[in-house]
């Protein structure tokens, strides 16, 4: 199995998270196809760890909200409702951000319930 490594500059994500998470995407499109699977943040920098495998639609950093551990987790969540995996977590400028994946089979949450309900 192939695996990579990206190494971002936490300054790229305080200009564009919007960019910072296409580069992700980027590296995920290239052969062989790569999936995300964990995010680790360095001192100015942090390493999004990629495997072989079918990538997701698409990926997006987040702040998250940082008065509560219940809200913290309210979000996640939510997030997750919406289709979204939660892959990493990390700390821009003393407040938390993450690292979410979006799947194509997510994108439509009735259509895999009709799949399941099938099984």
């Amino acid at each position: 199995m192939t695996s990579k490594l990206i190494l971002i500059s936490l300054a790229d994500l305080i200009i564009d998270p919007k960019d910072a998470a296409r580069l992700v995407d980027a590296a995920c499109a290239r052969k062989p196809k790569m999936k995300a699977v964990g995010l680790f943040q360095l001192d100015d920098k942090f390493v999004v760890a990629l495997e072989e495998g079918e990538p997701p639609h698409n990926h997006v950093f987040a702040p998250l909200p940082d008065d509560s551990e219940d809200a913290l987790l309210a979000e996640l969540t939510a997030r997750h409702h919406s289709g979204f995996t939660f892959l990493g977590g990390l700390r821009l400028n003393g407040r938390p951000w993450a690292l979410f994946a979006k799947h194509p089979f997510s994108t439509k949450p009735a259509k895999a319930l009709e799949v399941f309900k099938k099984i």
